[in-house]
């Protein structure tokens, strides 16, 4: 089934637009005067058949949307009215869009999905949103480059989680694309330890020599048989440094003279005289 889209217009308080035109204005070259900034939220919903009237009715409730107009885009009305102003020094504008990346569902559209089953809109699968920001310039501003836009769609999102919609990225909540990748074996019991350093370099494990030489000895001695490429990525990472601590928590050796505590207890003992505030101290092996 296709995405029903659905709109509402966010109604920024003068401290909001403020703050995100301080951000703007942080990214950009002084020389750009945005004359105002407007907000929407489009909703990206996933459903397995068609929605029904009275589930239309409960959706544009839940999501906060107007009755008359939650199919239609604010921002798609402002550019068009706009356009028909017929001015001599038309206005430049431009919309930017962000939104989650569509290869994992987020947290809030799974409390949202929940929403819906609750009231009884079952073929509700997917709810993302994503905001649509909507720039006016002055009309004596220096043309509006790429880069400027760029650089102003990277303030306006998490770069990690989210990312910009447009001709190149637009979102597909039905087929991502995305398909799972075969898991295959790593050959260290023909190739021995030079199948891992070529593995290691290839998915980029980050294993030392020393790493690679255990782990040949306990697949081809003890084990008796290959490891997939997912237990080797896994290994990388559970019995890391970073999740085992070997070198804090080993013996420390200095000059041939084993140290009376590792690294780790040292440090530790730095909150024996601190003033107690540390509440999650060390817990959790952190």
């Amino acid at each position: 089934m296709p995405l029903v889209l659905a709109y509402r217009h966010a109604m920024l308080s003068s401290a909001e637009r403020q703050h995100i035109l301080d951000k703007i204005v942080s990214a950009v070259s002084p020389s750009l005067l945005i004359k105002d900034i407007e907000l929407e939220y489009c909703y990206l919903i996933k459903s397995n058949q068609l929605l029904r009237d009275t589930d239309e009715s409960k959706l544009w409730r839940i999501l906060r949307c107007q009755e008359t107009s939650w199919k239609e885009s604010y921002i798609g009305q402002l550019g068009q009215a706009l356009h028909q102003t017929g001015s001599t020094q038309p206005f430049q504008h431009t919309l930017i869009e962000v939104g989650p990346r569509s290869n994992f569902e987020t947290a809030w559209s799974t409390n949202v999905v929940s929403i819906f089953h609750a009231a009884g809109v079952a073929s509700i699968e997917r709810v993302e949103r994503s905001r649509r920001y909507w720039i006016l310039f002055q009309p004596k501003t220096e043309p509006i480059l790429k880069i400027y836009l760029d650089r102003i769609a990277d303030v306006l999102h998490d770069r990690m989680t989210e990312c910009q919609y447009d001709s190149n990225c637009v979102p597909d909540y039905i087929d991502t694309g995305s398909a799972i990748e075969a898991f295959y074996d790593i050959d260290v019991v023909g190739q021995g330890s030079i199948a891992i350093e070529q593995a290691n370099i290839k998915l980029g494990l980050a294993l030392d020599q020393w790493d690679i030489e255990f782990y040949t000895r306990l697949f081809v001695q003890y084990l008796g048989r290959n490891p997939t490429n997912v237990e080797l990525f896994d290994l990388s990472q559970s019995n890391s440094e970073h999740s085992r601590h070997w070198f804090f928590k080993g013996k420390l050796i200095i000059d041939n003279v084993t140290m009376e505590k590792s690294l780790m207890q040292i440090v530790q003992e730095t909150q024996n005289t601190s003033a107690g505030n540390n509440v999650i101290r060390f817990h959790d092996n952190s």
